[in-house]
């Protein structure tokens, strides 16, 4: 078991447009609230970054500048992920087209 960032704190391309949700909220990535403990099998593709991105999105709109309700919101995607660990790997988005 490894710690999970679920929006990634290494992405050239994602990082950045995490971190322009992120700030609103006074959060940083690297955050514990941003971490879950699961096998972890190398980088992500962009399909999962594009996922995480879409839903954060959608949290931040919910949250309206409410910290509390958007860290609520994101532990329900830190679920989704926890319980579909074939959400991190490219197989399951080849599986989709």
């Amino acid at each position: 078991m490894q710690t999970h960032h679920i929006a990634t704190d290494k992405n050239k391309r994602f990082t950045k447009e995490f971190q322009k949700i992120t700030k609103k909220y006074g959060l940083e990535l690297d955050g514990d609230w941003n971490k879950v403990k699961m096998p972890h099998r190398g980088r992500h593709p962009n399909e999962y970054h594009e996922y995480i991105l879409e839903k954060m999105s959608k949290i931040d709109k919910i949250a309206r500048g409410d910290k509390n309700k958007f860290l609520k919101e994101f532990e329900k995607l830190k679920e989704e992920i926890k319980n579909n660990p074939a959400l991190l790997n490219k197989e399951y988005y080849k599986e989709r087209k």
